[in-house]
């Protein structure tokens, strides 16, 4: 049974010879930028990469340090593994979440959480010649989806799988709620438990979710990711959701501003703010789409930007 197709920028299907305004890719384009809009592959079936065995042990561990050609467990390498929860806070994991990923050479994979969130696989990639042997691991750069709930969440750098001395790659890497980028999440749960149907307080309750659904891409500071050869793409759009008024950052001696939450709501038509036209399903947002418009995070923050979008 073939994936649902999401809502998307651009169609998926493949074939030699096509250009990519057509919504065709190949290891022509296989850059962060060019990659930006492209939509998650639907001809595939969901689950049919998934490795074997139970996964019952360690979920939220760097899977690869035993899994890796020189761990404990070298006799089952996984090219890739990981695991998914509600919130980068890594609160509640999300069964039944899908990793889709296609690497350099074309090549659709995709995975399926089991009820610990966790999911691996242990099929090959395709090299980025561009950096190396196709063989080689730390060339098996990929483009990926995170798909749950009705929503669909694209990666927007595309990293080589070989790190950290022993070419694997495990996602709790570097997504673990210790780390900079807090666990690998996928929507569209709450991110508090409650909200009160009056008096949204920005500090309260606001900030708590632009924290958890829109950092690490849009922070103070440079954002700008450098993969392959020539390969750079600026994340954060110029965007700092982590500031109410906004920031500056210096790049190459230059300041750049970077704007805040408040220069992207709409206090007198709240649905028309370009915030919830980034993100709502269907929405244009490069960092994939997060919420419909019952979603308790969606409720709070519509309430928030029609009682003034204060700075309370």
């Amino acid at each position: 049974m073939k994936r649902i197709a999401m809502i998307t920028a651009f169609c998926c299907t493949a074939f030699a010879g096509a250009v990519w305004c057509a919504g065709i890719w190949n290891d022509t384009n296989f850059t962060m930028e060019e990659r930006k809009w492209q939509a998650c592959p639907t001809d595939l079936v969901a689950g049919a990469n998934d490795g074997v065995g139970d996964g019952s042990h360690h979920p939220a561990d760097d899977c690869g340090i035993c899994h890796g050609s020189n761990g404990v467990a070298a006799s089952k390498v996984l090219t890739i593994s990981a695991t998914v929860y509600d919130s980068r806070a890594a609160r509640r994991p999300v069964p039944g979440a899908e990793i889709v990923f296609q690497d350099y050479a074309g090549n659709s994979y995709s995975m399926v959480a089991n009820d610990l969130g966790i999911l691996w696989s242990e099929d090959p990639m395709s090299g980025d010649t561009s950096l190396g042997s196709a063989d080689d691991s730390n060339t098996w750069r990929y483009k990926a989806w995170v798909v749950a709930g009705g929503g669909e969440r694209p990666m927007m750098t595309m990293p080589a799988v070989g790190g950290m001395m022993v070419p694997r790659m495990s996602c709790n890497m570097h997504h673990v709620v210790s780390g900079t980028l807090g666990g690998l999440w996928a929507a569209p749960a709450s991110t508090l438990r409650s909200y009160p149907a009056t008096g949204l307080s920005y500090q309260k309750h606001i900030f708590p979710i632009l924290r958890s659904k829109c950092g690490p891409c849009h922070i103070p500071g440079e954002t700008v990711a450098e993969q392959g050869l020539d390969d750079t793409f600026d994340y954060g759009a110029g965007l700092d959701l982590m500031t109410y008024g906004g920031s500056a950052v210096e790049a190459e001696g230059t300041v750049h501003a970077k704007k805040g939450i408040r220069t992207i709501v709409n206090t007198s038509t709240p649905d028309a703010s370009e915030l919830f036209a980034k993100t709502i399903y269907g929405g244009t947002h490069g960092g994939g789409e997060f919420w419909g418009g019952d979603n308790p995070d969606y409720r709070a923050l519509r309430q928030w930007i029609a009682e003034g979008a204060l700075e309370n």
